[in-house]
């Protein structure tokens, strides 16, 4: 994804583990609910592709408009970004 600044390429990325409940997942043919895991899988060290997006966003490498159009869940990183813009606002009262 290009930087803001246009100066460079940034990665957003998602990560999976193939532990067990991925296995079965694949394994049931149920692909539909991998995001659910990786979502559920953050103590893992497992990304959703908005998590990455987000945080490219939120520290300034690419703006918002240019992660919306790189997602396939636009209201749910609309959400993520929001979540996290709350966040920061509080943290500086």
């Amino acid at each position: 994804i290009l930087a803001q600044d246009e100066s460079k390429q940034m990665l957003a990325c998602e990560i999976t583990r193939v532990n067990s409940g991925i296995q079965n997942l694949i394994r049931e043919k149920k692909v539909e609910q991998i995001y659910s895991m990786i979502q559920a899988g953050r103590g893992e060290g497992m990304v959703t592709m908005n998590e990455s997006l987000r945080e490219l966003v939120s520290l300034d490498l690419i703006d918002p408009d240019t992660a919306l159009a790189k997602t396939t869940r636009p209201k749910e990183l609309i959400q993520l970004m929001d979540m996290h813009r709350k966040k920061k606002k509080g943290e500086r009262k």
